[in-house]
């Protein structure tokens, strides 16, 4: 109750409305610390955000205007009244090269890629000071001297005093997600020693005023002893450490406040990237600056491209365990019967075994190439896996070739699901040469909902509309005479009560 969250979305996925408690630990109170109007012009871009809280955490409503937020021909932001920035300047990957804050002393941030688009510097200027960031593989330096540097388990902090340098194993605890919960390290006394405790908000937004107090290890003299303590973070001061949710580097440099993926920037306070999704074509059924496709529970952002199956990350196709429907699973029986075909049989099954994604491709769902279990490129036999990109708020997730038979006249080819798909299916694709020029090509699925993403009648109906394309793709494919075509839906049976 304390940290509830309600939000309201239109059309598009473009968040609303964003209503927010914080800043009380209680089962009894709770504090409004947000309560957020959003307008968009037609094009999904954000014009202005109103806070009717009137508190100070959360969303930060720093402008009053019709319109709070610019952008250039490209779609990327390049004003934020509400932060100050007077201009953002991007380079030809729309990364951002440079961001100027208005009013004085003089702040900005600059940004130096490399080829690949991977951040190697970051500058920031606040009057005469300046700091510069560098990021060489996992070392991260400040100015020059080294910081920390990544592990498989957290970092390795590095504290530098005269000609003496400490090194500490600092490890981190992470959810489903990959967002950092913990950072802990070993006392001088041998007792873990907790650093950070992070809680978010579905959207990234960290929680305050509980948890335990953020601290540091630090290097203390004593006369001619030195030696490595824990202290904690002084009121201001920042942690140099600062990745945290879903593992992204948060910068909190002069206010700006944004999650650092790949290939976008992110607020948290909002919900929302500032750059369009450089895979828009892909995903054009919401909007470009939909962050994980507003789902932030059961994935994670994928660079700042793509929402991602948290089952399937990171994992290679042969780690997934198989998912198979029960017996009483529905079962649906598509077939399609083509004469005097343009295409032999025999080419048939050869494109069809060469590429089966060509056939199988549907206005619902990509079929990939074939690869094998350490994601591999692959032929298209017993053992192989294809990744299937399912288009709308489902997810994408591989199938296995559990089966393959070829003769002279028959093939057919069985997929069977595995983890991170929303549904347990399996599903048997056959081809018929019944001679003179005759040719058959038929589906048979048994599947059923298990991961409550979707009602089993719209998964059914997509399904039904899916495997009806593809019959139409091979009928088009083979040419001649289309005979007949059959869809045959057998429910499961109900048990009387």
């Amino acid at each position: 109750m304390s940290y509830n969250e309600h939000i309201t979305y239109d059309k598009n996925g473009n968040i609303n409305t964003l209503f927010r408690n914080g800043d009380l630990d209680s089962n009894l109170d709770v504090i409004e610390i947000d309560n957020l109007s959003y307008e968009y012009d037609s094009g999904n871009k954000l014009l202005k955000v109103t806070d009717s809280s009137n508190h100070p955490e959360g969303f930060k409503n720093g402008a009053n205007k019709n319109v709070e937020y610019g952008y250039d021909d490209f779609g990327n932001m390049t004003r934020d009244d509400n932060k100050g920035i007077s201009s953002i300047t991007y380079n030809h990957l729309n990364l951002p090269i440079e961001i100027v804050f208005s009013g004085t002393p003089t702040r900005n941030i600059s940004y130096i890629y490399n080829a690949l688009g991977q951040k190697v510097s970051k500058s920031v200027t606040y009057g005469v000071s300046y700091t510069t960031i560098d990021y060489l593989g996992g070392f991260h330096y400040e100015n020059e001297v080294l910081k920390f540097f990544a592990t498989a388990e957290g970092y390795v902090n590095v504290l530098t005093k005269g000609n003496k340098t400490a090194y500490n194993y600092v490890y981190n605890y992470m959810d489903h997600l990959g967002n950092i919960r913990l950072s802990y390290t070993e006392s001088p006394e041998g007792e873990v020693e907790v650093l950070e405790e992070n809680h978010y908000y579905p959207f990234g937004l960290k929680h305050k005023k509980y948890g335990s107090v953020d601290k540091q290890l630090v290097s203390i003299v004593k006369g001619e002893t030195y030696y490595v303590g824990i202290e904690a973070v002084s009121p201001g001061e920042r942690l140099t450490y600062q990745y945290k949710y879903q593992s992204q580097e948060y910068q909190d440099e002069l206010g700006l406040n944004w999650y650092s993926f790949k290939w976008r920037n992110y607020d948290p306070a909002i919900g929302r990237f500032f750059n369009p999704d450089p895979l828009s074509e892909k995903y054009a059924y919401q909007s470009h600056y939909n962050f994980s496709e507003n789902r932030v529970i059961d994935g994670r952002e994928l660079e700042g491209l793509e929402w991602e199956n948290f089952r399937t990350t990171g994992k290679n196709p042969g780690s997934l365990k198989m998912k198979l429907p029960s017996s009483d699973a529905q079962r649906q029986h598509y077939s399609v019967a083509v004469t005097n075909s343009d295409v032999s049989f025999s080419d048939f099954k050869s494109t069809f075994k060469e590429s089966p994604q060509k056939f199988l491709t549907n206005s619902k769902a990509t079929f990939n190439s074939p690869v094998d279990g350490e994601g591999n490129s692959s032929d298209f036999e017993k053992g192989s896996f294809i990744k299937i990109d399912i288009k709308g708020p489902m997810n994408n997730a591989y199938v296995k070739v559990v089966g393959m038979e070829d003769k002279d006249d028959y093939m057919s080819a069985t997929f069977a699901t595995m983890e991170g798909h929303v549904e347990k299916g399996k599903i048997t694709f056959r081809l018929y040469d019944d001679g003179d020029g005759n040719i058959r090509f038929t589906i048979n699925s048994m599947s059923e909902v298990d991961m409550g993403l979707a009602p089993e009648k719209y998964s059914r109906e997509q399904q039904s509309q899916s495997w009806n394309e593809v019959l139409s793709n091979i009928s088009k494919y083979l040419g001649g005479e289309e005979t007949k075509r059959e869809s045959r839906v057998v429910e499961p049976k109900k048990e009387d009560k």
